[in-house]
């Protein structure tokens, strides 16, 4: 038996697995949401295959709902044409896609269920392996109800101890992301278990594996409580022990969200908004918590007050228990179900320089971009350098206003258009990305890789990368390779070449050895993209190239 999530993968695959593995699994659920729904169509579109389960797929406007543009409104056309098209009812408007997915009873214990977005990681509460997957892997799935797994290691938090009034799941989790940093658990599985996690209820369960994707990890788990599920003598990469009882309110604060901070370091710091909601805290519980703060004050003249329930469920639920009233009595807005402020498009949008506490997991943030210029270059895989900072996130490398179309040549010219505003006119074919670490942190959207590759960029090498990034540029047909070394040993406009089935990079004055991609992860690349590799033999003629998929 092994841990949590290689129990899974053995079940749902009929054999023994085990991290590091790469295996071909089938999926029990896929969602897409009104900003990823559109290009999963478009890429099972593109396949020509036939819809794989209509009830197994479903999609949510939660993002935008009600559209607030034209180009909005256009993808939520794309998506109800899509389904009725082919027979999909599983087509919700009544909240967040996370929230509606565990009220609506889509999850089980034991399943594998994926989604376009990267806090689809929520899930794992219930027992699953749940994680979010771009655009391109959901279209793949739609048609053949399968996609690729790199197993991961199992990282176990042990969290015990008594936690103090105002302490709750997600103190817990800031507090460990404080410890292990924005990327600790980069393309691991995290298990928390112990028992203060024992004794929570479902809804604080669901905030620490909604932010176990905040820290890198590529799913939450906690063991399901009634289920026979119970994996013996598993072995963790690393086992994280933490005692709640010392744990005080816990902030993080701009621009990271490991740079956490007990209450007390920013207490008195002047508001301008405080949002309540998201898929992190607008569960019942959280709207219980504001409601007992709230009851019989007011909110300060100064500072606008903005709570959205996570679901029509939760609305109603917190109709019924007199939420919404005290919400209202003390001069709160309450919204309409759905993402609200923490996207950023709609109700509730910050100006510049002011000061808004929210309950929404961090976004992504970009930082140490170096500016410099590129000249014409030939060859595949040659090109110069547009050198790139720490944590340059998805919002920087396509900011959000983009996510609203499919335009190609928008996406294009959108690429860095604030963070570098010199990179489209200066890239030439053949040019490369060289990054610190956790490129592509922040939102899942596969807008950014998109937009990088149309601007004729090779590949992209990074300290490191944020999982979701990684995952859609492979399946894009975008090189992304990790190399420590060489960030420290070129400049912006040096002029690199990059073998990347060998894993070689070489420089003017040297030669550096990088982490070649898996053998699956080459095969996508070479393919064109994972799209590419379906049309022409599909998941059937991998394997048998392969043979034993698990060991590639």
């Amino acid at each position: 038996m092994g841990t949590l999530t290689e129990e899974i993968f053995s079940r749902r695959t009929g054999r023994r697995v085990r991290a590091g593995d790469t295996v071909i699994a089938p999926v029990d659920c896929a969602m897409a949401h009104d900003v990823t729904g559109p290009l999963a169509i478009e890429a099972f579109r593109s396949l020509d295959l036939p819809l794989w389960d209509a009830q197994r797929i479903v999609f949510n406007f939660d993002h935008v709902m009600p559209a607030n543009t034209v180009a909005a409104a256009e993808l939520h056309r794309i998506i109800r044409t899509f389904c009725a098209e082919h027979g999909i009812v599983n087509v919700f408007a009544e909240g967040i896609c996370h929230q509606v997915m565990v009220d609506r009873g889509f999850i089980e214990p034991g399943a594998i269920v994926v989604g376009a977005d990267s806090h689809s990681t929520t899930y794992g509460a219930l027992g699953c392996f749940s994680t979010g997957l771009g655009s391109t892997d959901i279209g793949v799935v739609f048609a053949t109800g399968r996609t690729w797994f790199r197993v991961p290691e199992t990282i176990r938090i042990d969290v015990g101890g008594e936690p103090a009034p105002g302490v709750y799941a997600k103190d817990i989790a800031l507090h460990v992301i404080k410890l292990m940093g924005a990327d600790g658990a980069d393309y691991c599985a995290v298990e928390w278990g112990g028992e203060t996690v024992q004794a929570m209820g479902v809804d604080e369960r669901l905030t620490l594996c909604n932010l176990s994707t905040d820290f890198g990890a590529k799913a939450g788990l906690i063991e399901p409580d009634a289920a026979d599920l119970h994996p013996l003598r598993p072995q963790y990469a690393r086992t994280v022990r933490v005692d709640a009882s010392r744990i005080r309110p816990q902030v993080a604060v701009h621009p990271a969200i490991d740079n956490v901070h007990d209450i007390d370091d920013v207490a008195g710091t002047p508001l301008d908004q405080v949002f309540i909601g998201s898929c992190t805290n607008g569960r019942l519980s959280d709207l219980a918590a504001a409601a007992a703060i709230l009851r019989d004050r007011h909110v300060h003249a100064s500072t606008r007050t903005v709570v959205v329930p996570a679901s029509r469920r939760v609305y109603l639920d917190a109709l019924q228990a007199g939420y919404i009233e005290t919400f209202a009595l003390a001069g709160a807005l309450v919204l309409n179900p759905g993402c609200g402020p923490c996207l950023g498009r709609q109700h509730g949008v910050a100006a510049a320089g002011e000061n808004v506490l929210s309950t929404s997991s961090e976004r992504g943030v970009s930082v140490g971009v170096a500016r410099g210029h590129n000249r014409p270059r030939g060859g595949a895989l040659m090109g110069r350098v547009f050198k790139l900072g720490d944590g340059v996130s998805t919002d920087a490398i396509i900011p959000g206003r983009f996510n609203v179309t499919t335009d190609r040549d928008a996406l294009g010219r959108g690429c860095f258009v604030e963070h570098r505003p010199d990179f489209v006119d200066a890239v030439q074919p053949g040019d490369v990305i060289v990054a610190g670490r956790n490129f592509g942190c922040g939102s899942s959207r596969e807008h950014a890789p998109v937009a990088i590759k149309l601007n004729g960029v090779a590949a992209v090498i990074a300290v490191s990368f944020a999982r979701l990034f990684y995952r859609n540029a492979v399946n894009i047909g975008l090189p992304a390779i990790r190399c420590p070394e060489l960030w420290d040993m070129v400049a912006d406009g040096d002029e690199v070449t990059v073998d990347v089935r060998a894993g070689r990079i070489r420089t003017a004055i040297t030669e550096v050895t990088a982490e070649p991609p898996s053998g699956m992860a080459l095969r996508i690349i070479e393919a064109g993209s994972l799209v590419e590799l379906i049309r022409n033999g599909g998941w059937a003629a991998l394997e048998a190239e392969v043979g034993d998929v698990s060991r590639v």
